[in-house]
């Protein structure tokens, strides 16, 4: 023990000694190094509690988006629930329609209808699960929900298409049986011959079954014309309303999609090469070339100093460019360069140009032409209608119609196909005949005889200007082109549903020749 207490005192006098050995300057040094470590430790401490903060900050920041997160989860799972609860709601009185109709057509069209719709239920729950688009979205994100979108683009326009298909062949199946179940109201067959009754009574007898078994076939005939009228329209008016169901449904996608190929996001790289040219002082701009995968743009930057344009030209090695990036999908989904920011480093000013227009997704035009599809239906619609209002109009009066306030007789012509024009089975044809071209007529009803002066002058209320002197049977004569419209323009006012017009020169000669047949109409003038 006294051993170790004499070591150490000797210990103490050696360090005394080193100490006292010390000069003042080296002590001062050693307070300064002292003092460096201390604030040093002093500085690490600060950084590692501010680091220690913002990591706090960061966790609070997470904490707080979790449970706007969830927050905005159980806003959505609220939202479905209201949505899944009146879509069945919906699906259930579209239900009890189809059970209570009994016509087989107006079936098939409730039938088609919700099919549709159910569609359309589809496509808002979709919707109902998208998140918003904003910067947030990365480059990555957004190709992602481009390729997804696309997808479900593709799912609805398949959807609606083939649900288009079963509804055209349901409705089609529908009017066949309505056609197949049209009989015709034949008459009973008549008796045999009484042994009392002449031979002349007998032939009169079967004559006139004859003639009401003809009547009975018309009426069929038409009636069966005025059905497939009918299936025509139905089935125009089928397509268009897929057409507008589609075009309408894709709306909230065509837009999402656009949002997402709008985005722009800025990317230095360093493949993009710029070029400053030869300043154009009668233009007060400065030629710029934008190199990219082989490409070149070409831009101007455009000043109103001169001055700071001559220190611009001489510092422009300090000008960079930044690319532009949107989504395209060319052969394969992916950012193209379609604009950049030129940038001077010296002067801090940034500008904007865009190099080319963004080339958009076939979705986008598919979905724009939808529009010309629909204009087209409508026109074959509109000309089907009119079809129709013709066989509807054939099928009440039959083969004559007398119009009742002036007794004008009209017969009804079949309409058909002809070659229209003088053929080579005519002796002679003037210049104006030829050449022959193939005329397709719908059936109408043509007056049987010249309008005489007595129905004249029931429509319009006077005689005309020029009259044979032969009483009111006879035809009207040397009256204008402006006379026979306002005749008509009256006739019409008192036809009610009748559309009174001239015939066309097709129409003219169709009837003339006997639905189109290959005959010489001779003039003979005594």
């Amino acid at each position: 023990m006294i051993k170790k207490l004499i070591l150490q005192q000797k210990r103490i006098k050696e360090l005394e000694s080193s100490i006292s050995k010390l000069k003042s300057s080296d002590i001062k040094r050693l307070e300064e190094l002292n003092a460096q470590t201390l604030a040093i430790e002093k500085e690490r401490n600060s950084q590692r509690a501010f680091y220690m903060e913002q990591r706090l900050k960061a966790q609070q920041a997470i904490n707080i988006a979790q449970i706007e997160q969830i927050k905005r989860e159980k806003e959505l799972q609220k939202k479905l629930q209201h949505i899944l609860k009146k879509q069945e709601n919906a699906r259930q009185i579209e239900q009890k329609r189809i059970a209570k109709e009994q016509d087989r057509i107006k079936r098939v069209h409730l039938e088609n209808e919700a099919s549709l719709q159910e569609l359309v239920r589809i496509s808002r729950i979709r919707q109902a699960n998208w998140y918003p688009i904003d910067t947030r979205l990365s480059g990555q994100e957004t190709l992602k929900e481009v390729k997804r979108l696309r997808e479900e683009i593709a799912y609805v326009i398949n959807s609606l298409d083939d649900q288009y298909k079963i509804n055209l062949m349901n409705l089609r199946a529908a009017y066949e049986k309505q056609i197949l179940f049209t009989q015709p109201d034949l008459p009973s067959k008549p008796n045999k011959k009484d042994m009392f009754e002449t031979s002349l009574e007998y032939n009169q007898r079967i004559n006139e079954y004859q003639a009401q078994i003809d009547d009975s076939k018309q009426k069929h005939a038409s009636h069966i014309e005025l059905i497939q009228n009918v299936q025509s329209v139905d089935e125009i008016q089928l397509k268009n309303k897929c057409l507008s169901q589609k075009k309408n449904l894709l709306i909230p996608y065509i837009k999402r999609l656009e949002e997402l190929q709008n985005k722009k996001f800025t990317i230095a790289k360093d493949s993009i090469s710029i070029f400053i040219g030869n300043p154009e002082p009668d233009q007060s701009r400065f030629p710029i070339q934008i190199i990219y995968k082989g490409k070149i743009y070409n831009i101007f930057w455009y000043y109103t100093d001169r001055k700071i344009a001559r220190n611009l030209w001489k510092t422009k090695n300090y000008f960079k460019v930044i690319g532009i990036f949107q989504a395209e999908c060319d052969y394969s989904l992916e950012f193209n360069l379609t604009g950049c920011f030129v940038i001077h480093l010296g002067i801090n000013e940034k500008r904007e140009y865009s190099l080319r227009n963004v080339i958009p997704f076939k979705e986008i035009t598919s979905w724009k032409s939808i529009q010309q599809e629909i204009q087209i239906t409508n026109v074959k619609e509109d000309k089907l209608r009119i079809k129709l209002k013709g066989a509807e109009i054939f099928h009440k009066f039959g083969k004559v119609y007398l119009e009742p306030m002036t007794n004008m007789e009209f017969i009804r012509v079949q309409g058909g196909c002809y070659s229209m024009g003088c053929g080579s089975w005519a002796n002679s044809c003037a210049s104006d005949e030829k050449p022959q071209h193939k005329v397709c007529v719908n059936s109408f009803y043509l007056g049987k005889y010249e309008i005489t002066i007595g129905q004249w002058k029931k429509v319009m209320g006077r005689k005309p200007k020029y009259i044979l002197d032969c009483g009111e049977d006879c035809p009207v004569v040397n009256i204008s082109w402006n006379d026979i419209q306002e005749f008509i323009s009256r006739l019409n006012k008192h036809s009610g549903s009748l559309i009174f017009r001239l015939s066309t020169e097709a129409e003219w000669e169709y009837a003339c020749r006997d639905r189109g047949k290959k005959i010489i109409i001779v003039a003979v003038i005594n």
